[in-house]
């Protein structure tokens, strides 16, 4: 990777342990030096990011949809609302190839969606298109 990313902070809300460890992954071969954090509960995730004595919020935010506590969907439309996490990027991520699911989170106010069980190339893929700020605004990839 070109960019130094040391100062960039990745908010990873995922709570199976193989899904974890393909970001693990994906980190290392594209030489993330930057801060990772994962939170595997919904519900302490939005408690995270909402305490208002926090100064460094994420860069980007990865969301499963199915998190338990609360699922991703719900998570993305509470930040959505609120002005200081309102323009923080969100890939969604999901198991599922529902188009309804897709279509809610877009709409929802996600960047990305992409469909967990195929290859690894479309996260790694995005992860670098926002680290290096070449995203377009609203981009949307899935399936």
């Amino acid at each position: 990777m070109i960019v130094n990313n040391r100062h960039f902070f990745i908010l990873h809300g995922e709570d199976d342990d193989c899904d974890i460890r393909v970001m693990a992954r994906i980190l290392k071969k594209i030489k993330y030096q930057g801060e990772y954090r994962n939170i595997v509960i919904g519900s302490d995730l939005l408690t995270w990011m909402n305490d208002l004595n926090r100064t460094k919020l994420p860069d980007l935010l990865i969301l499963d949809i199915g998190l338990p506590g609360a699922n991703g969907k719900e998570i993305l439309a509470s930040l959505r609302q609120e002005d200081r996490t309102m323009s923080i990027p969100i890939i969604m991520m999901s198991g599922s190839n529902s188009q309804r699911d897709y279509h809610e989170c877009i709409s929802l106010g996600a960047n990305a969606y992409i469909q967990k069980n195929l290859d690894s190339s479309s996260l790694e893929f995005s992860i670098k298109c926002f680290i290096e700020g070449f995203m377009c605004l609203n981009a949307q990839i899935f399936f």
